[in-house]
């Protein structure tokens, strides 16, 4: 009964997954992610796109879109509201909530032809698949109760999506989905 339960659960993250997934892409197939607009005023456009597309009405945490130097700012802070520029580096933290289950994404994209910028793009999902992969191992090898205490009770790393109504144990924030 368990295995029925955890499939049951693991199918439910993975459409969560995916349909994040979808927005991210819609987003950048519809050519929100321009130059000449603002942070703010990219952040309302994948706010309405995700909402009349997608039916997100709800969002774990604030929607992070930073552009140029505020890519480098951390997640506490709302540094000023810039103009995103020709060949800026443009990141993306949503935290759509599908039903009940938050599939925190994020993603960084690059405006302009830039090469060493979308090296640095491409390097970075790169890292993460690597990093995804670590994770995955480690949280297979909880279950059979060696890894340590610090990845959080129960193993709860699941791609970055859980449950929206609890914070995650300090373990999973490292074992996110951070990009695709």
């Amino acid at each position: 009964m368990t295995n029925t339960i955890e499939s049951s659960r693991a199918e439910v993250l993975r459409k969560a997954q995916n349909r994040a997934d979808d927005l991210f892409q819609r987003v950048e197939t519809n050519g929100l992610i321009r130059a000449g607009i603002t942070e703010s005023q990219l952040n309302e456009e994948i706010y309405k796109l995700a909402e009349m597309e997608f039916g997100i009405e709800k969002y774990w945490h604030k929607r992070i879109v930073r552009a140029g130097p505020n890519t480098l700012a951390p997640y506490e802070e709302n540094p000023p509201d810039l103009t995103i520029a020709e060949d800026d580096i443009v990141f993306l933290d949503l935290g759509p909530v599908f039903e009940e289950w938050e599939a925190d994404f994020g993603r960084t994209f690059v405006v302009g032809s830039d090469p060493v910028k979308r090296k640095l793009r491409d390097d970075i999902a790169k890292a993460f698949i690597e990093g995804k992969e670590y994770f995955r191992a480690a949280s297979r090898h909880h279950r059979r109760g060696a890894l340590p205490a610090r990845a959080g009770p129960g193993g709860e790393i699941w791609l970055g999506i859980r449950r929206s109504d609890r914070r995650p144990p300090i373990g999973a924030i490292h074992a996110r989905e951070n990009s695709g």
